[in-house]
This record gives C-alpha cells, structure tokens and sequence, in this order.
C-alpha cells in the first residue's frame, strides 16, 4: 500500500492524551501507549505545547533577569516587575497541568501573587511617570535652562 506525502504536513509534537509523553503530530497513534490520536485534537494541543514552551522560556528570562539584579535593592523592582506583568498578561489565562508550566507559573507567584504584581505595575508606571515629569521640570526651571 503506496501511501502520499503532503508537503503541506509539518511534523510536530504533542502531548498524548492518555500518557502524556510528547509524540510526533503526524502519527496515527501513541507510540508508547497505542492510543488512537485524533487529528483535530493533535493540532489543537500542539497549538498549546507551543504556548507553553514559550512560556516557559519567558519564566527563564525573568528568572535570570531577577538572579541578575538580587544584588541590587529596588532594581528588581525596576526591572522584574514589569517583565512579570508581561507574563502574566501572556500567559496567565492558559491552564494546563504541564509540569514545565506549572514550575514556571509558580515561579511566577513565588514572590507575587497575581493581584500584588498588579498593584507594583501600577506603582512602577506611577514612578516613571513621576520620574520624567521631574525630569521635565527640572529642565525648564533649573538656572541652566534659563540662558
């Protein structure tokens, strides 16, 4: 039996339904458990495996941004909390029990909960609004802007 290759087909991965091991998209069933995989639901889990992959790769660079600047007090404010915000903002509505995701979301949480990130990215916008205004100001009444 001949069967036809699509270009169009692009191999990809999934989490299998039932075992929960990353199998290619194109197969007909699991591999490891004979599962029938389902064509429809292949596309849509390979559409999240991607989503989490991504998320989990953000939750890396904010952990390595805040490793960065741990020595540096009020930094991490500066600089983690809007990059936390930014996650949640992506990714805080995808719900799925991959452990990689799970690790990331609560690296996430771990020192901020989702609402007290809110209020420090609302304080962060306050302070740079606030810290340009005072720039500003300094520019036009200080004696050297005065010539």
């Amino acid at each position: 039996m001949i069967r036809s290759l699509s270009i169009n087909q692009q191999a990809g991965a999934l989490e299998c339904p039932n075992c929960k091991k990353t199998i290619n998209t194109l197969a007909q069933q699991c591999p490891f458990c004979s599962t029938p995989i389902d064509p429809g639901a292949a596309e849509e889990n390979t559409e999240t495996l991607a989503r989490v992959s991504d998320a989990c790769i953000d939750a890396d660079q904010v952990r390595q941004r805040e490793s960065e600047v741990s020595n540096y007090p009020g930094l991490d404010f500066l600089v983690v909390t809007p990059m936390k915000f930014l996650w949640w903002v992506k990714y805080g509505a995808l719900h799925t029990l991959n452990p990689d995701f799970v690790k990331a979301e609560n690296d996430m949480v771990e020192s901020d909960s989702p609402s007290l990130l809110i209020v420090r990215f609302v304080s962060w916008c306050l302070m740079v609004i606030g810290l340009v205004a005072f720039g500003i100001w300094c520019l036009l009444h200080l004696p050297w802007a005065t010539a």
